[in-house]
């Protein structure tokens, strides 16, 4: 499956349930580019082979997506920044199979 069409599909998960929250406004509108902020950098910076710099890149899209959830909801517990730590490596693993697609090709 095309990363691209991966993303979308997230992203279009994560903005249907803006939709539906009682809270839409524009602090979630801001949430949801931050996402797609955080995966664009993963998409961009990701290298298969330094560990050293994908462990930072995962700690930079925690943080980004855990800020993002405190503009909105004014709180952060430490699940939810587990939560986002595990959506941080499933960008990189994305990132990472599309990028040995392309070595391979």
């Amino acid at each position: 499956m095309n990363k691209y069409i991966m993303y979308l599909l997230l992203l279009l998960i994560m903005g249907i349930q803006i939709i539906y929250m009682t809270k839409a406004n524009l602090a979630s509108i801001i949430q949801l580019l931050m996402i797609a902020i955080a995966i664009s950098i993963t998409d961009s910076l990701y290298r298969p082979n330094k560990k050293l710099r994908n462990i930072t890149l995962i700690i930079i899209n925690t943080a980004i997506l855990s800020i993002s959830h405190r503009i909105v909801w004014k709180e952060i517990s430490i699940s939810l920044i587990i939560v986002y730590a595990v959506f941080s490596v499933i960008f990189c693993l994305i990132a990472r199979s599309e990028k040995r697609k392309e070595v391979n090709q």
